[in-house]
C-alpha cells in the first residue's frame, strides 16, 4: 500500500502528492497532535503550536501575509510523513526529497509558490522559534541568541484549541491574500466593503453551470458565431458573450437589433444547439479547475448545494456526465430553465434552487460568471459571488457582488470566514 488514510478520509500518496488531495483540516489536525522535539520537551508542545508561533513572529516583524502564511505551513508536510528530528533527517536523503516535494506542492496550492527570499524568511522564523523553544523547555542554547520580536506563549495547550487556532489563522491569512488585496471600486483603504455580512451564515451554495462548473462558455461563444455565420450573419465575440445566461425573448431582441428585424433567432439557436451537441458528443466537456475540490469540501462540511442553470435540465445532466461529475450532482440537485416560468435575469431559477435545499435565498451563495446571472442572484436575495470566466467584471457587475473570487475553490475560504464570523457573533 503506497498511501495513507488522512483525517478527512482521503487516500493520500506522500511520494506522489496531488494538490486536490491536500486539505487544511488534515494538516491542522495532524500537526496539532504531533509533538515537537521527538516528545522530549517536559510538556506537550505541538508542531501546530510551533507553526503558529513562527507566524506570530513574522507578523511582529511586519513581513506580510505571504510570509506569515508560509510560516504557518512550513511544517505542513509533516502531516503526511510525520516529524523527524533534524539529526535523524540529515541521514535520510529520500525523506528530505519527499519532504521538499510535499512542501512545494503545499506552498503552490495555497501561495502559488514562495520566492527564494520568502523561503529564507520563513525558515529564519523557524530557526528563531527553535532556539527559544529549546531554551524555554530544556535550558539549552542551540545557537547564538537571535532577537525575538513577538512574545510566544509556551504554556501547555489543548490540542483541540491549537487545532482550531491553526485553522482560524489559516483562513484569516488566506482570506486576506485572496479577497483583501484586490484594488477595485468596492474596496476602501484595502478593506473589502460587504465581504463579511454580520449575522449571516452561509448554509447552502447555488451554482450556475456553464462557465462556473463546466468549461462550456467558450463553446457557446464559438458555436453562436458559427451558427450565425451559417445564416449569413457576422457575429462578433463581444456579441456572443452578451448571450450568456440570457432568456430567449431578450436574446431575440438583440438578434433583431444586430442583424435586422427579419432575423430568425430560433432558427439560429437550433443550428447552434445541433452543432454544439454534435461537437460535445464527440469530444466531451471539460470541468472548470477546482470544481471537484470545492464540491468535495461542501460534502465534507455537510453544506448542501444545487445547480441553478439557464440551460434545460436534461442538457445539464448530460453534460455533467460528460465532465465526470455525475457522482457529485444528482438529478435532485439540478434546476434548469425549463423548470421555471422565467429564466435569468429573473430570479426564478435561484428561488427554486434555494427551495430545493430547504433554505431561504439569503442563506445561500450564488456562484456566477455572467452579468445576467448576477442580476438574477441579487433579485432572488442570494449572496452573489462572481468567478470570472471569459471576461472580467464590469463596474455594474461589481455593484451586484457579495464577493469576487479568482478561482472557484477559493469559495472554501469565503465560506469559512463568513461562517466563523457568524458563529462568533452568536457566542
Amino acid at each position: 500500500m503506497d498511501y495513507i488514510h488522512t483525517y478527512s478520509k482521503v487516500k493520500f500518496t506522500p511520494a506522489n502528492p496531488q494538490e486536490e488531495d491536500i486539505f487544511i483540516e488534515d494538516i491542522a489536525h495532524s500537526l496539532a497532535l504531533q509533538t515537537r522535539a521527538g516528545g522530549h520537551f517536559p510538556v506537550f508542545h505541538s508542531v501546530a503550536q510551533h507553526c503558529l508561533e513562527c507566524s506570530d513572529e513574522a507578523a511582529a516583524r511586519h513581513m506580510g501575509p505571504r510570509v506569515e502564511l508560509g510560516c504557518l505551513l512550513h511544517d505542513a508536510s509533516e502531516a503526511y510523513i510525520s516529524d523527524i528530528t533534524r539529526p535523524v533527517k540529515k541521514g535520510l536523503p529520500q525523506y528530505r526529497e519527499m519532504e521538499d516535494r510535499l512542501l512545494n506542492c503545499i506552498f503552490h496550492k495555497y501561495l502559488g509558490g514562495l520566492s527564494e527570499n520568502e523561503r529564507k524568511a520563513v525558515f529564519h522564523m523557524d530557526n528563531v522559534l527553535l532556539y527559544y523553544e529549546f531554551y524555554h523547555f530544556m535550558g539549552v542554547e542551540l545557537s547564538p541568541k537571535p532577537f525575538l520580536y513577538s512574545n510566544p506563549d509556551f504554556s501547555e495547550k489543548s490540542w483541540r484549541d491549537v487545532e482550531q487556532a491553526y485553522l482560524d489563522r489559516f483562513y484569516e491569512l488566506f482570506g486576506r491574500l485572496l479577497f483583501f488585496k484586490k484594488k477595485l471600486d468596492i474596496f476602501e483603504d484595502g478593506v473589502p466593503m460587504g465581504r463579511i455580512i454580520p449575522g449571516r451564515k452561509i448554509s447552502g451554495v447555488l451554482f450556475d453551470i456553464d462557465g462556473v462548473i463546466l468549461d462550456t462558455e467558450k463553446l457557446y461563444t464559438r458555436f453562436w458565431q458559427e451558427a450565425a455565420y451559417y445564416f449569413g450573419h457576422a457575429m462578433t465575440r463581444e456579441q456572443a458573450l452578451q448571450l450568456r445566461s440570457l432568456k430567449h425573448d431578450h436574446a431575440e431582441a438583440l438578434f433583431k437589433e444586430w442583424f435586422g428585424p427579419d432575423t430568425d433567432y430560433y432558427k439560429i439557436r437550433e443550428r447552434r444547439i445541433l452543432i454544439m451537441n454534435t461537437y460535445i458528443s464527440r469530444t466531451g466537456v471539460d470541468r472548470k479547475p477546482g470544481v471537484r475540490e470545492i464540491l468535495t469540501y461542501l460534502n465534507r462540511k455537510g453544506i448542501p448545494y444545487c445547480a441553478a442553470s439557464n440551460s434545460p435540465k436534461d442538457r445539464v445532466i448530460r453534460n455533467m456526465q460528460y465532465a465526470g461529475l455525475g457522482d457529485l450532482f444528482s438529478e435532485d440537485q439540478i434546476v434548469g430553465a425549463d423548470m421555471v416560468k422565467a429564466a435569468k435575469p429573473d430570479p426564478d431559477i435561484y428561488l427554486t434552487a434555494a427551495k430545493k435545499l430547504g433554505l431561504a435565498p439569503e442563506e445561500c451563495l450564488a456562484v456566477e460568471d455572467s452579468h445576467s446571472g448576477l442580476i438574477a442572484a441579487r433579485r432572488a436575495g442570494c449572496m452573489p459571488v462572481l468567478v470570472p470566466d471569459l471576461e472580467g467584471p464590469s463596474a455594474e457587475d461589481l455593484k451586484q457582488l457579495y464577493a469576487l473570487a479568482d478561482h472557484i475553490d477559493y469559495l472554501e475560504v469565503l465560506i469559512e470566514l463568513q461562517n466563523r464570523q457568524a458563529k462568533q457573533e452568536t457566542e
